[in-house]
Order: C-alpha cells, then structure tokens, then sequence
C-alpha cells in the first residue's frame, strides 16, 4: 500500500514537470507580430516628441535656474511640455530674500526664445493661455 502511493506520487511528480517545461517552452518559442510601416512611424515620432520635448524643459530649466536669487536653492516641482503648441510650463520653488521657500510658476513661450516668471511683462497672459487647462507631457522626472 504504502509503495503505491509512493509509485503514484511520483507519477504525479513527473507529469508536472513535464507539463512545466512545456509551457515554458512553448512560451519561449511564441513569435512577435511585425510592426506595420505606420506603427514604426508613429513610434519613431513619438519618441522624437519626446526628445525635442525634454531638450526645451531642460534648456528652459537650467535658465530659470541660473535666474533665481539662490540657484542651489531651486526645487522643480513640475515640468509640463504642452500640447499642442512648443511651450514648457514650470511650477518651482526657490528661495526669497528673507531666506523663505516661495513657490512660483514660469512658462517657456513657444518659440522657445523667452522664459516668462510672474514679475515679467505679459507673464499672466501667457500662464493662462498656454498654461492653464492644457494637455501636456509630464517630463519632470526627465529634466529633474
């Protein structure tokens, strides 16, 4: 008795096994679908977005950088690359003249030509038109 449920539990033993190594195989051997000519497009564009993107934010940061009363006091809060449209939105904090972290906002304007802080002419328009209820791409963790 006692050597049929051995010789069973082995049995069971080696069916499983088998019946692991074949899954594992067959899921080693299973073959990707090609990318159409389209998709290959539309990645490659999407990851030059995404490029061009990160060198506005980082160019446009390391100059709201360079701005601040304390550079080392700088902390980037969010960098949002909008959509449509060329302009990087900023949301930072720095340190003020009495040695307190003030928050603040900046916006890089389309042409990429100005970077815009609340103190500059014309700032509030542009925060709120490019800024303000837009789509865009997160890329602070990027530029950071």
């Amino acid at each position: 008795m006692a050597f049929l449920k051995l010789l069973l539990a082995g049995i069971f033993c080696i069916v499983v096994i088998i019946a692991v190594i074949t899954s594992i195989d067959s899921n080693n051997s299973k073959t990707s679908v090609p990318e159409t000519p389209e998709e290959i497009a539309r990645k490659a564009a999407t990851e030059a977005d995404k490029t061009e993107a990160f060198g506005r934010a980082s160019s446009g940061l390391l100059t709201l950088k360079k701005l601040m009363r304390n550079p080392d006091s700088f902390v980037l809060e969010q960098a949002v690359a909008m959509k449509p449209g060329n302009s990087v939105c900023y949301i930072f904090r720095s340190q003020n003249g009495f040695g307190g972290m003030d928050r603040a906002e900046a916006v890089l304007t389309p042409d990429g030509k100005k970077l815009l802080l609340p103190d500059s002419a014309g700032f509030a328009a542009v925060w709120n038109r490019e800024c303000i209820k837009k789509a865009g791409e997160d890329v602070t963790r990027l530029v950071n």
